[in-house]
């Protein structure tokens, strides 16, 4: 079984740190969420460290103050995978499958997990597309019908993190994503013929994901899964209307003759564990 370089060598000591003092955070991809997540950590005390490829982000992290890596340190690196891996308490890995393919996204979430010894926490960013499209409502408890390659994939490296070596692992299943730069509004301008306009949206805004992380982080909290979604479910029509008529776009025009149900995602665990305050989805 392939571990990083350092870690092959040499176990770190167990941390006598408690989760409510955590104070070294490592972000594995530092992408649109990533970045979010790493800003509010660093404003809130923490010592981050974020990986990234991206020259630009790499820029961006030193700029509010985390540290910048890439993940070929944690193995071809051995001086930087000591300073990296030593003193974390918490791991957060936002990487999609397409960062490694859907074939491989399993083996490489568990190759990261295995360069971190005595973790406190591991949180990992899921997806609500594991839980079946033909659902009427869903809740943790629910079993997981992945229908495509990539929610296949995803469930495969859930069982990676929840089968970790840590005190607490988490699995945040994020519906779909917007917030600064992201609005899914746009992707559906001016469309004629828009499908299933009576499905309900399960979404979730980058903000309220980064404030999630930070509880889970600085508080003793059960680990589990948690469904991170806005708990208001307008239909696709009555949100992307709104939207584009907020923005002064075109709002795209729906199958009216399409009667397609789907599924709400629930949040109710999530809002009864944690202090989460969610925007209102329409304007």
């Amino acid at each position: 079984m392939h571990t990083c370089n350092y870690l092959a060598n040499k176990k770190l000591a167990k941390s006598e740190v408690k989760i409510k003092v955590v104070s070294k955070v490592v972000i594995i991809g530092c992408g649109w969420l990533g970045m979010q997540v790493a800003e509010v950590m660093c404003k809130s005390g923490f010592e981050v460290w974020g990986s990234t490829s991206n020259a630009e982000r790499q820029q961006k992290l030193k700029a509010i103050g985390a540290t910048p890596f890439q993940l070929a340190d944690l193995n071809g690196n051995e001086p930087q995978a000591k300073q990296i891996i030593v003193g974390v308490q918490a791991v957060f890995i936002a990487l999609p499958p397409s960062a490694f393919g859907v074939e491989n996204y399993a083996k490489e979430v568990e190759r990261i997990t295995q360069c971190f010894e005595d973790l406190q926490q591991l949180i990992f960013c899921s997806s609500t597309s594991v839980y079946s499209e033909n659902a009427v409502e869903v809740n943790e408890a629910t079993p997981v019908q992945p229908e495509t390659a990539n929610a296949v994939a995803i469930v495969a490296a859930e069982q990676i993190i929840l089968s970790a070596h840590v005190t607490s692992a988490y699995i945040l299943r994020l519906g779909g994503l917007y917030g600064i730069g992201r609005n899914p509004a746009k992707y559906l301008q001016g469309r004629e013929g828009v499908a299933a306009p009576l499905k309900p949206v399960n979404l979730i805004d980058g903000a309220t994901i980064a404030q999630v992380v930070l509880q889970l982080i600085a508080t003793e909290i059960d680990g589990g899964i948690y469904n991170v979604v806005n708990p208001q479910h307008p239909t696709r029509a009555a949100y992307y209307t709104a939207i584009c008529n907020q923005l002064g776009l075109v709002s795209p025009t729906f199958v009216a003759e399409d009667k397609t149900q789907g599924k709400i995602v629930s949040a109710e665990k999530l809002l009864r564990t944690l202090n989460v305050q969610t925007p209102d989805l329409l304007p």
